[in-house]
């Protein structure tokens, strides 16, 4: 890639590639990166609603660069936010859903690349689904994820915002800064504070947009912007009953891939500009590197809109997406599609295709008219999804406690093959059954219960594999005092096949409860001969024979456990303490010695010092 500074002119005067002018101010900016979850661009003003109360990011627009087509690879808030700061596609960076999926350490991120150039980083988020367990704290100084305590998990943008103003106003005057700033509000359920609820009652999902605008009109208001780099987008839109779909995750239709995406900076850019290009989450932080003069790492897929920032025309890029949250919460078919030029190719068990420059609601599926196009695009599907798989990590129970209040199972089952779907597996054929879900965790947080019952044994007796389904039901049950009634349950989800980290984790909390450890053991054991590639299962396993005190036992699941997560340093430690319980020092030192050059030294700085002594000592 060649970068505008060095294809322009010279970084002391304005740089101009024959369009309008893109400044290089002799500092560095601070940078304000802000996502907006579940925000719909067309339900803000710059964007065409003209019944939106979006004052603020309709005067960043005006006095900045919009996005008409940014489009999300993927519409939900974990893996969307990984593809931001990795600048790559759910495959490439692994996380599939919210929850059990974590961020690994080998990726680099936007905030890594920042912080090495000398920029101070923080982030401040909004809710539990974006926790630093998850693994998007990689390379912030601070990440400020405190929801604890808060009925809902999540927090709202004025809380996140006066975080966010108060870590700026420490920063020292000589050293750069960038914020991520994460606002939750206009999830689902919408409830927006205050005034906005009355002044929108008849909308409550536009009054939350208006509460964010309002909240983020007076944090602007507060910031030095003549050198800051302001960015604002989405994580992915809402259905709002289009297609069907009321939130998001099932489908991959505009209403829930298309976001805003603006970019301000009054010493840099130029201000009107309109974009037609699609453009992806990928090339957002490549953008934000070009225009501080920091080179993106080889490691980013995207590429950077420094020229369409400064005028230049370009056609628009082709692009992944992909949704599996019904696949792990329903056991419908995997979504996963393609923009390229002006089509988009659904790859479902119905295949979907859509011309968006003739048809932008999506409501004509040229699928069987234009087979031809189908299977290019198909064929380029392939090589941007690569090999269709995922892997779930550990979710402890009040992780998934507060994951559920947000309205998230998150958990998954390893993807069965893609042919193993047919036409009944579509999601296209659930949509009824999502429905049933929303009220029946609406009627649970009303405390009626009975109707939540009612409704979930409705959805199991329909789709007995709908894995969200069991897991509202046994905590019901839990919460009521009717744990066996609950470990009835969760083994039926068992027997049918339902083997993800939720189902497993809450099962083992109940049976521990009722002093059935060993039951649990059993349980476990099932798990892993069906799944011996299920690390959490494995995991879980041998804390349930250490709980027993059969380390032997466990031990072949600890080292199982570290052969499918090898970033799992600390279990390496507690491998080479069971073995050398056992009188296997040799074996013991293996692990030990391993852990001591594969762990980051700035984690586990005390830990080493510990393991070391304990190395010394065996050497005796």
């Amino acid at each position: 890639m060649v970068r505008l500074a060095l294809a322009c002119a010279a970084a002391t005067l304005p740089l101009s590639c024959g369009t309008d002018v893109i400044r290089a101010p002799s500092a560095r900016p601070n940078i304000v990166f802000i996502s907006i979850d579940t925000l719909r661009a067309d339900h803000i003003g710059a964007y065409g609603d003209a019944r939106a109360s979006t004052p603020t990011l309709d005067a960043l627009a005006a006095q900045g660069v919009l996005f008409e087509k940014a489009v999300s690879h993927v519409p939900m808030t974990l893996p969307s936010h990984a593809s931001m700061f990795t600048s790559l596609t759910p495959p490439r960076h692994g996380v599939r859903d919210n929850g059990t999926f974590v961020l690994g350490q080998r990726h680099e991120t936007l905030a890594e690349v920042l912080g090495a150039s000398g920029y101070r980083t923080g982030a401040f988020v909004g809710a539990f689904v974006l926790d630093a367990q998850f693994g998007l704290d990689q390379g912030f100084e601070r990440y400020d994820d405190d929801v604890e305590g808060t009925a809902e998990n999540d927090r709202g943008a004025d809380e996140v915002l006066d975080a966010t103003r108060h870590w700026i106003d420490e920063a020292a005057d000589d050293v750069p800064w960038f914020a991520f700033v994460h606002l939750f509000d206009p999830h689902a359920p919408y409830e927006p504070p205050g005034a906005f609820a009355e002044r929108f009652a008849s909308d409550p999902y536009a009054g939350e947009i208006a509460y964010v605008d309002d909240a983020l009109g007076r944090f602007l208001r507060e910031l030095p912007l003549d050198n800051t780099l302001v960015v604002v987008t989405s994580d992915h839109g809402e259905g709002l009953g289009e297609h069907k779909e009321r939130t998001h995750g099932m489908f991959g239709y505009e209403s829930t891939l298309h976001v805003p995406l603006l970019f301000h900076w009054r010493a840099g850019l130029p201000g009107g500009r309109r974009v037609p290009s699609r453009v992806r989450h990928v090339d957002v932080a490549p953008t934000i590197l070009e225009l501080v003069g920091i080179e993106p790492p080889a490691t980013f897929d995207g590429l950077s809109l420094a020229g369409l920032l400064a005028g230049q025309s370009e056609p628009d890029r082709t692009s992944y997406f992909e949704s599996f949250t019904y696949t792990f919460n329903y056991g419908s078919a995997p979504l996963r599609g393609v923009y390229e030029e002006q089509f988009k190719l659904v790859a479902l068990p119905i295949i979907e295709l859509y011309d968006l420059s003739r048809d932008p609601g999506e409501l004509d599926n040229l699928a069987s008219q234009r087979a031809g196009t189908v299977e290019r695009m198909a064929k380029a599907l392939e090589q941007l999804a690569g090999h269709v798989s995922a892997t779930p990590t550990t979710l402890d129970e009040r992780a998934r406690e507060r994951l559920e209040a947000l309205g998230y199972v998150s958990g998954a089952n390893p993807l069965p093959k893609l042919d193993e779907f047919g036409p009944a597996d579509d999601p296209k054929n659930w949509t009824h059954l999502a429905d049933m879900l929303d009220q029946a965790v609406a009627h649970h947080r009303a405390q009626r219960p009975a109707e939540a019952i009612e409704l979930l044994r409705g959805i199991i007796a329909e789709k007995d594999d709908a894995a969200i389904a069991y897991a509202r039901l046994a905590r019901i049950f839990h919460e009521q005092g009717r744990s066996e009634d609950g470990i009835a349950m969760l083994e039926d989800a068992l027997a049918n096949g339902i083997s993800h980290p939720n189902i497993v984790t809450a099962l083992g909390v109940f049976l521990r409860e009722a002093g059935r450890e060993s039951d649990w053991s059993r349980v476990l054991e099932g798990v892993v001969e069906r799944r011996a590639s299920d690390a959490a299962a494995h995991e879980a396993l041998a804390a349930s024979l250490m709980r027993q005190g059969l380390d032997e036992r466990a031990l072949p699941h600890l080292q199982r456990f570290v052969e499918l997560e090898p970033e799992q340093y600390d279990t390496l430690v507690q491998i080479g303490l069971v073995l050398a319980d056992l009188g296997r020092t040799d074996e013991a030192r293996g692990y030990l010695e391993r852990f001591m050059r594969a762990a980051p030294d700035d984690t586990y700085r005390e830990d080493k010092i510990q393991v070391r002594a304990f190395l010394d000592e065996l050497a005796r």
